[in-house]
């Protein structure tokens, strides 16, 4: 069954409560309203018409004409948006707004239940040392808050700081940001942009000059395909070495499903591959689509590639491929931050439960098997690049990734304080210093070690407003 924008099933009884809500905002006067909500961003696509059209009106458009509504989506599920998506609908970059947090929620609760009554169960008494035990523990969690702000602006240069807190006045309400422009690596997104806007203007001049260009197939496309494929492909892998041992159907339907639509996808691949190389020799691909093996100018060493006339795909792999590398890296780089934060903080909450117990478990486990799969992903990256020839200058600051670069910075960052080095000696792995944070900043050791030791901080301070 289609349902139209006026009759979406998602959010009908999501559309009832709100708009009761903003029916009496907008009787009290309210001019402007900020919604929080989980999905806010797909929540507001058709709010106006499914709410003012359809079987049942719940508002008119004159109502909604009357109030402002900013919508935002709480911390906690910003991480599982786009990064665009959760820029727009971020509580820290809306002015004029205040901060959501279910723990606060629950600790005002609480706070509540301090009243007791008296035996006629008429007058209110309040426990005063209770409550007062109450907002010394506030205020000392206050003070945490103050004290790990004061000591990321200590690693900063002071004129970094005397900027920031200009542009923090400046910006009122809006939490700072910074420039995008300043603190990016080269990724796979805006290599493929670059790539695809030079296939256009190439197919314009090939028009201009009556020349053949009937051709709709991309080889942009086809190359970011391919990495889509070998991506799955790993994580199919590693998800078959996790489920070995299980005897369950509901697992093995699981691995099925996976090897059926990476299948799908090769199949889909070579069509593409006979189309763009025409001089790729019919034996080998055909033995290549029986094996199931991806084909891409990596494959090949450099006097294939010449003799197949690969020379433009390796070309296009090789700047995707190094977009690609950075990405990985940023994903394994806040991987090893959370394994670290939740290392950290099960140590802190040791006591508190099973319930607790259980939750930072799992997010150890999942840090863990994020970090295992991008590593994975890196060192097929890796190799890649390797076969391609790239040159050093192209790589700006990658490596070849081993197992000692992947530790988790707990020993770092073992007494809460900066450091250089950690307590065994040892450094900062270069995962870290071909971080752009790291790299835009300063080129000195210790400078770099404070920059990435504050990157960590920000991630604990994101957990624990979330």
């Amino acid at each position: 069954m289609r349902h139209t924008a006026t009759d979406d099933p998602r959010f009908r009884e999501v559309d009832v409560a709100f708009s009761s809500v903003v029916n009496d905002a907008i009787k009290c006067g309210i001019k402007r309203m900020v919604a929080s909500y989980d999905v806010a961003c797909k929540f507001k696509i058709n709010y106006v018409a499914r709410n003012t059209q359809g079987k049942k009106v719940l508002l008119t458009e004159e109502d909604l004409k009357k109030i402002s509504i900013t919508w935002l989506v709480p911390k906690f599920h910003l991480g599982g948006h786009e990064k665009k998506c959760a820029d727009d609908h971020s509580f820290n970059f809306t002015k004029d707004v205040g901060r959501t947090s279910g723990e606060l929620t629950r600790y005002n609760r609480g706070l509540h239940q301090l009243v007791e009554l008296d035996e006629s169960n008429q007058d209110v008494i309040f426990p005063a040392d209770r409550i007062e035990r109450e907002y010394r523990e506030a205020f000392k969690q206050h003070e945490v808050a103050h004290g790990r702000l004061c000591s990321i602006e200590e690693v900063l240069p002071p004129e970094t700081l005397q900027n920031l807190q200009v542009d923090s006045a400046q910006r009122g309400g809006e939490q700072y940001r910074p420039d995008d422009n300043l603190n990016r690596y080269p990724t796979r997104k805006d290599a493929f942009q670059a790539l695809q806007q030079a296939e256009r203007e190439e197919i314009a001049i090939r028009q201009q000059q009556n020349a053949d260009s009937t051709s709709t197939l991309s080889a942009t496309h086809f190359v970011d395909n391919a990495l889509n494929i070998e991506a799955k492909r790993i994580k199919h892998d590693l998800l078959q070495k996790e489920l070995k041992s299980s005897t369950k159907d509901v697992d093995r339907k699981r691995l099925e499903d996976s090897k059926t639509a990476i299948d799908k996808l090769l199949e889909q691949h070579h069509t593409a591959l006979i189309k763009l190389t025409p001089a790729l020799p019919i034996d080998y691909r055909r033995k290549q689509t029986h094996a199931g093996n991806l084909t891409l100018p990596s494959s090949f060493d450099t006097a294939l590639r010449h003799a197949f006339g690969l020379e433009r795909l390796a070309e296009i792999e090789r700047k995707l491929r190094i977009g690609q590398a950075h990405d990985i890296l940023e994903k394994t780089r806040k991987g090893i931050g959370l394994r670290t934060i939740m290392n950290q903080h099960s140590k802190n909450q040791a006591g508190s439960g099973y319930r607790v117990a259980t939750r930072i478990r799992d997010a150890q486990t999942r840090a863990k098997k994020n970090v295992q799969q991008s590593a994975e992903r890196y060192k097929a990256t890796w190799k890649a690049l390797s076969a391609l020839d790239t040159q050093p200058a192209e790589l700006e600051g990658l490596e070849e990734l081993q197992e000692s670069d992947l530790f988790v910075l707990g020993n770092w960052l073992q007494d809460g304080r900066f450091k250089n080095v950690d307590s065994d000696g040892n450094s900062l792995p270069w995962i870290w210093r071909v971080s752009p944070l790291a790299r835009n900043l300063s080129h000195d050791d210790s400078n770099i070690n404070d920059v990435v030791s504050s990157r960590i901080r920000e991630w604990n301070a994101e957990g624990e407003c979330s």
